[in-house]
């Protein structure tokens, strides 16, 4: 038997009764015209073109690198997002991987961020790029993307990193919406 990734544990640990099929994981969803939330089954190169997609962003440690070829035209970056980062927070990590969002939306180009399955770290970073691209509050990027991919779900830790990071932009003490609601299992 395989064993199970963090991931795999936080996702059963926070919502036993939490299950999607495979091909929910695997579908690309659009967030903005450029931007794409997935798992990493939706990262086929047949699938990326089809989209337009020139560059895959992967925040998942656990998922390899994926070879693509020149001429597909699609290039990979890897910076990886941790599920359990404590007190520690990752906002450098987030303004690199939005850097590199803003290059391709300039460029008119179009890109894809993945973890595992496209429901935590990568929603994660989606959502904080809402609040910090388009100033939206926590509740409104967090509903916009949900709204979006159903299955969307970050993990508390990541939560949390949200929280903060809301606070953080707004240069405030306080957050916009409940925060225990919020990092309670049925924010949706």
């Amino acid at each position: 038997m395989e064993a199970k990734t963090l991931n795999e544990q936080l996702e059963e640990r926070e919502d036993p009764h939490f299950r999607s099929k495979q091909q929910e994981y695997d579908c690309a969803t659009e967030i903005l015209p450029y931007l794409y939330l997935a798992g990493e089954g939706a990262c086929a190169p047949d699938n990326l073109k089809s989209l337009g997609v020139t560059l895959v962003i992967n925040v998942a440690e656990e998922c390899r690198s994926k070879v693509y070829h020149e001429r597909d035209g699609i290039n990979e970056l890897k910076l990886p997002i941790m599920d359990r980062v404590g007190d520690e927070h990752q906002f450098d990590t987030f303004y690199k991987l939005f850097q590199h969002i803003d290059d391709i939306a300039q460029t008119k180009g179009k890109c894809i961020i993945h973890c595992k399955r496209g429901r935590s770290r990568s929603a994660t970073i989606v959502i904080a790029y809402l609040m910090y691209k388009l100033n939206y509050t926590l509740n409104d990027a967090f509903h916009h993307v949900k709204e979006r991919r159903k299955i969307i779900g970050p993990h508390y830790d990541l939560k949390l990193q949200l929280l903060h990071w809301e606070r953080y932009l707004n240069k405030s003490a306080t957050n916009t919406l409940d925060v225990a609601h919020f990092i309670g299992r049925d924010y949706s």
